[in-house]
């Protein structure tokens, strides 16, 4: 978000304008012209508009609406920081919150606003153009993949204007702070961009590289949505198992919760060292975990496409291998980024605490 620091009349929502307009096409490039391509030859076109042109009119107004009250706590503090004057401490508070949570709310609110507008517009299909529910049901799904994509997209795109947003109104905030504050949030966000990278990467090629028939196309597509949702589940476990030794060493030094305890300068010093290996290793944890994740994926999917969607056992294979490449290229990534997000915490307790790094094992 570029503010002008010399002229600070401009809005913060004006800078929610061009990512809206430009993923809307981008949804409609993705979304809907394949979910019309695939599934618009079995349904009359005038039905089909009569149908799903109010419903997602309908989803598109309830975005609007979810948007502005969203950006309200913020756009208050703005008001008060345009005007150089101190933002009170409520408002300040809910700003602050907004700015952290807006990301994956974002992802999450616009990818079940897809999701359930097609669920609703394949109910009336059901109703009045003799679908099946199997086809409500695989509208859905590869709705959910589509939109999940273009919704990570929107997720980063508002965290690169949240960032800036929250530098400006909150300068007094220290960096280590902003980090015990919002760390967990971006790891997530980097998750599910990885994991929505992957879905796309993997789905890409199976319908442009496998012989495989519409059909059982819609029948993989299915198990994407499940899959990613279970993962995230178990990543989210495996992030709060793993979280709470670099948590407890938050509250011990003051940081999270503003004022150290009485015994909390020394345990903070006592757990500098175990904190920080675990600091360091953390992001490759979080790496594996989603590695083998997709690798328990690869090996469903390959049980499940020759034994349930009649692929070839071949073709299963290659998806198989297909899925563990591109898993281990986002883990890559995603280790890359995990490490950025650490990078404050890392840099605090070599300059607070002394610690001897060449003598830390990496």
């Amino acid at each position: 978000m570029a503010i002008d620091r010399d002229n600070d009349k401009v809005s913060l929502k004006r800078h929610f304008v061009l990512p809206g307009v430009v993923l809307a096409i981008v949804e409609a490039v993705v979304i809907a012209v394949p979910l019309y391509t695939v599934f618009g030859d079995s349904t009359p076109s005038a039905t089909l508009l009569r149908i799903a042109l109010p419903v997602f009119a309908g989803a598109e107004i309830a975005w609007a609406v979810l948007m502005l009250t969203s950006l309200l706590p913020i756009h208050r503090a703005n008001k008060y920081a345009r005007r150089g004057e101190s933002i009170p401490r409520s408002i300040a508070g809910a700003a602050y919150r907004a700015t952290w949570n807006m990301p994956l709310w974002a992802l999450a609110a616009r990818t079940a606003l897809w999701v359930g507008a097609s669920a609703v517009a394949g109910a009336f299909l059901v109703r009045y153009a003799g679908w099946t529910s199997r086809h409500v049901i695989e509208l859905a799904a590869m709705t959910a993949v589509h939109a999940f994509v273009v919704s990570a997209v929107r997720a980063i795109w508002y965290q690169a204007i949240l960032a800036r947003a929250r530098a400006r109104l909150f300068p007094a905030k220290p960096r280590l702070l902003r980090f015990a504050d919002g760390y967990g949030r971006r790891m997530l966000l980097v998750v599910l961009v990885a994991e929505s990278g992957t879905v796309a990467a993997v789905s890409a090629f199976i319908y442009y590289f496998v012989p495989v028939t519409m059909a059982q196309y819609l029948q993989i597509q299915t198990f994407f949505p499940v899959w990613v949702a279970l993962a995230t589940c178990v990543w989210l476990a495996v992030a709060w198992r793993s979280r709470r030794r670099i948590n407890a060493y938050l509250i011990a030094s003051g940081v999270a919760t503003g004022h150290i305890a009485a015994d909390g300068g020394s345990r903070a010093e006592a757990e500098a060292t175990p904190v920080y290996r675990l600091a360091q290793l953390l992001p490759y944890r979080f790496a594996a975990a989603s590695l083998a994740l997709w690798a328990g994926a690869a090996t469903v999917i390959t049980y499940l496409a020759n034994g349930r969607f009649r692929l070839e056992l071949d073709d299963a294979v290659v998806i198989a291998g297909v899925i563990l490449v591109i898993a281990v290229g986002a883990a890559i990534y995603e280790a890359l980024w995990h490490r950025e997000a650490m990078r404050p915490l890392i840099e605090h307790l070599t300059l607070r605490h002394r610690l001897p790094v060449r003598g830390i094992r990496t």
